[in-house]
């Protein structure tokens, strides 16, 4: 429904203000939009307390227009929106923007009712609603501001679909915008999102053609679902999703509460999530423009993908800088062929050295006229130069903006112009709206040089990624049905993880030392003898795990695990003893874990085994289900992965094993999601190549809610 009803929020052939008022900031401030941005359709003003608001009419209820509207703009009291909502609805709207405040935000009896009421509404309504608490929506596109925001900013047009649960943000965003160039397709204040959400309006911007990139600042998502699908449909079409996604802190997490009612929820997730599904996140609103730049003017034919930057700067410092920050940003700056230098040393004096980044001074483009012209267009043209970056301090005149599109149209490469620093104005007004219309990238300052550049290449690599991954979520896989008991033992864990391909070692499960004691003997050679209960846990700490155990000494050693227990656990039921062959010649040991947290979907972790993924935080996430290239991803990811991979001559590991291994992992959560609170295996032993891998250890804890 949202996506139908997305037009009669946006581009409404006719709209109604409730609440209008000359006195009130967020209706005044609409109807300046609205006459200043030319909107063609009609407009209606309501409000019972009066009959003229700026010399135009004004009806009692939207009822009384005598004509349909597409859409309203609510600004009334709180406890009068649901009703202002219904009568418009009766007027035929399909679409509303609810400004006024204190819903569930306000964290008061009455907001919170409100909250709930509003929900109720919107479920028996078809009706595409943005907000409450909320500034509004803007259409470049088509010339329409139904926003309350002040009418100072200026919005330039351009390609950029942006929303933002944060209203006041959004002002920052425009300015941020047009300091660097460019332009919006959309503008959205979402608010607390009682009725679509930003996940709603990403997809909707997704789906025009239009908006070439999408920036959002979230507090909260409420289905990490729906983020996934969106972040999907963006590697499908090629257009960046770039977030700022707040929670990192205690103090952040306070603040969102505070703002919009949102929980922010794990930040450790969404980190993960972004990192998978292709997401640019940001820091700042400088940031996330930054990052956006390449992505919203220029095509994408012109978007760099090789990662070997041509430098031509003013400024040496700016060059210098850039290109010691490229290591970070996964490009790289380098030497030139030498038939570009031979041709270089005809172009520059003596002083000036030829080679990649170039300083090609003021002082030098004064002394010879063509210098300028010949080093750019030799960088160029240089087979080791996927792309062209030029650095400027000073305004530049139309010749050179136009020498640059050239160059791009001629080569066919990257062209990308940058002030060397954020306070520097290398563009006036005309010649900014030139590179819009020309679609050539303006990036500012030697930082956003490096965002841009790394989120383009990294964000293209993905793309490309994407489209050769395995769609394991569009896989389905049978719900596993709830276990009893809080915390399932190691035998119970293992034998849920066997149903999906997991092995560990051969082992047998006793009631008794005299049990114990056939079981080794049929087992034989080197014995580990564990005690079994769903209730202790620290067994290696607490003396109940025995290793290098021979069956000739089983008994003795199973009996003083239960005398142990009986005197540490009196009032413990009687437990079961685990005699399990010892694994011999492992290469490595590895932790496989998978957490579950209330709407999200599970998240698979791998890190180095034993007590190493504690002592060293050496692991990776990945949110499920989990393909066999990204299982690969993770645990070349690892900083242990050389042990894996043949360290100074070891073996190698039975690689293809893990990664199997971590796939059925995957597949376990994704069947047990409806229950599973975490399950792990520590350690897995990986034996050498060809030969497996087992998991000695598990543990399945079951979530104490009924489901997610």
């Amino acid at each position: 429904m949202h996506a139908e009803f997305f037009n009669y929020l946006m581009a409404p052939g006719s709209m109604a203000i409730i609440g209008a008022s000359e006195r009130n900031f967020y209706s005044r401030n609409a109807l300046q939009r609205l006459q200043d941005c030319g909107y063609a359709g009609k407009v209606h003003l309501v409000n019972p307390g009066t009959s003229e608001v700026f010399g135009k009419r004004c009806h009692a209820n939207v009822k009384d227009i005598g004509e349909s509207i597409d859409m309203a703009l609510v600004v009334v009291p709180r406890t009068a929106v649901i009703g202002a909502l219904r009568d418009c609805v009766e007027a035929g709207a399909k679409a509303a923007v609810v400004v006024s405040t204190g819903f569930g935000e306000s964290h008061d009896a009455v907001g919170l009712a409100l909250q709930r009421e509003l929900s109720e509404f919107l479920d028996e309504h078809p009706i595409a609603l943005c907000g409450p608490s909320c500034l509004g929506v803007v259409n470049m596109i088509d010339g329409f501001q139904a926003f309350g925001g002040h009418p100072g900013t200026e919005i330039l047009p351009g390609s950029i679909g942006l929303v933002s649960q944060s209203g006041a943000n959004v002002h920052s965003y425009i300015g941020a915008a047009s300091a660097r160039n460019l332009g919006f397709s959309y503008v959205v204040s979402s608010g607390n999102e009682a009725g679509m959400d930003a996940t709603d309006y990403i997809d909707c911007f997704l789906r025009d053609p239009d908006t070439k990139v999408v920036c959002a600042y979230i507090e909260s998502f409420k289905s990490s679902d729906a983020l996934i699908r969106v972040a999907e449909q963006a590697l499908k079409v090629s257009k960046p999703l770039i977030v700022i996604k707040i929670g990192r802190s205690p103090s952040a997490v306070r603040a969102a509460l505070a703002h919009t009612g949102a929980m922010t929820g794990p930040d450790h997730y969404f980190d993960t999530l972004f990192r998978q599904y292709g997401i640019i996140r940001a820091n700042t609103i400088e940031e996330s423009l930054d990052r956006a730049c390449i992505f919203a003017s220029s095509q994408e034919a012109y978007w760099p993908s090789g990662r070997r930057a041509g430098v031509v700067s003013v400024s040496g410092g700016f060059a210098a800088t850039l290109s010691d920050l490229s290591r970070d940003g996964g490009f790289d700056v380098p030497e030139l062929d030498a038939s570009s230098v031979r041709k270089l040393l005809e172009v520059l004096p003596a002083n000036v050295n030829p080679q990649n980044p170039i300083d090609i001074s003021t002082q030098v483009r004064r002394d010879r006229s063509d210098a300028w012209e010949r080093t750019v267009n030799c960088m160029a043209d240089d087979p080791n130069v996927d792309f062209v970056l030029n650095g400027e301090a000073v305004p530049l005149d139309d010749d050179r903006l136009q020498e640059l599109t050239s160059i791009r149209l001629r080569t066919g490469k990257p062209v990308l112009l940058a002030s060397t620093s954020p306070h520097i104005q290398i563009l006036n007004d005309a010649q900014r709206a030139w590179c819009r219309e020309h679609r050539l990238p303006v990036v500012v300052g030697v930082e956003g040089c490096h965002r841009a550049i790394q989120s383009t290449l990294d964000f293209t690599a993905k793309v490309v990624l994407a489209r050769d991954s395995v769609k394991r979520s569009e896989m389905p896989v049978a719900a596993l049905p709830r276990p009893a008991g809080h915390v399932l033992h190691e035998v119970k864990a293992r034998e849920l993880l066997l149903r999906f391909g997991i092995r560990g070692p051969e082992s047998e499960c006793v009631s008794d030392a005299s049990e114990a004691s056939s079981a080794a003997a049929r087992i034989g050679g080197r014995l580990a003898v564990k005690i079994v209960s769903d209730s202790i846990t620290h067994r290696t700490d607490r003396g109940l795990v025995h290793l290098n155990v021979s069956p000739a000494t089983a008994f003795e050693v199973a009996s003083e695990i239960e005398l142990r227990v009986k005197q540490e656990e009196p009032a413990n039921p009687r437990c079961q003893i685990l005699v399990q062959k010892m694994v011999e010649e492992g290469v490595a040991e590895l932790f496989i874990g998978v957490t579950r947290r209330s709407g999200h979907r599970p998240t698979l972790l791998v890190g180095m085994g034993g007590i190493l993924v504690e002592l060293f935080g050496d692991h990776v996430s990945r949110i499920c289900p989990v393909d066999p290239v990204q299982a690969g991803e993770m645990l070349r990811e690892l900083r242990g992965f050389p042990l894996l991979d043949g360290f100074r001559g070891r073996p190698k590991a039975d690689l293809q094993s893990v990664i199997r291994t971590l796939c059925a992992m995957s597949d376990f959560a994704m069947a047990a999601s409806q229950w599973l609170g975490e399950a792990e295996i520590n350690p897995l032993i990986v034996l050498p190549e060809g030969r497996g891998a087992l998991a000695v250890d598990a543990l399945v804890v079951v979530d104490s809610n009924e489901s997610h």
